[in-house]
């Protein structure tokens, strides 16, 4: 039997956004779509960073008003998506196996993984909601939750470490 890879289980008809583009924009494009995650890219399609659900909610918590007036929205017009976006994101090549993507959100309580190819152009998501994933995920081997220990994390590498720390716009393969 083949290996499922991220290919075949990814979206490869993702909506994006450009950093320059509004708040409501962001916010009406997830309400329609049923959206929560939203990669930014560039102008040439390259991954900038990633708007989600709960980064739209902060900044409606940040206005305190759950519908806005007109001039309210007239106002946050002027909010830019690069205002709120995550820019340190995970993300995941095509070729990757799908089983490891289960890993990567499990572990990380991950939302979603975009997907990127290695010019960082952005090729397709996966999602924790993804019904494939979930088949992955339960084909993933289950590990042991790591205890803190003096030294770090009991029980592990420095590669390991390395890989427990925030990502920091590196991609997992």
């Amino acid at each position: 039997m083949a290996p499922v890879l991220v290919r075949h289980i990814m979206t490869d008809k993702v909506i994006t956004l450009f950093e320059e583009e509004s708040l409501p924009l962001a916010e009406d494009m997830m309400r329609f779509r049923k959206l929560r995650h939203l990669p930014v890219v560039d102008d040439q399609g390259r991954l900038v960073g990633l708007v989600t659900h709960r980064d739209i909610l902060r900044a409606a918590m940040a206005r305190r008003t759950p519908r806005p007036s007109v001039a309210e929205r007239a106002l946050e017009d002027a909010v830019q998506v690069k205002e709120l976006l995550t820019r340190d994101v995970w993300t995941i090549d095509p070729d990757a196996l799908a089983s490891h993507a289960a890993t990567l959100l499990r572990d990380h309580k991950l939302g979603c993984l975009p997907v990127v190819d290695h010019a960082r152009k952005v090729v397709g998501i996966v999602t924790e909601s993804d019904s494939a994933l979930r088949r992955a995920r339960a084909a993933a081997p289950r590990r042991r939750p790591r205890l803190a220990g003096r030294r770090g994390l009991a029980g592990t590498s420095s590669i390991d470490q390395w890989w427990c720390a925030p990502h920091q716009g590196r991609s997992a393969v």
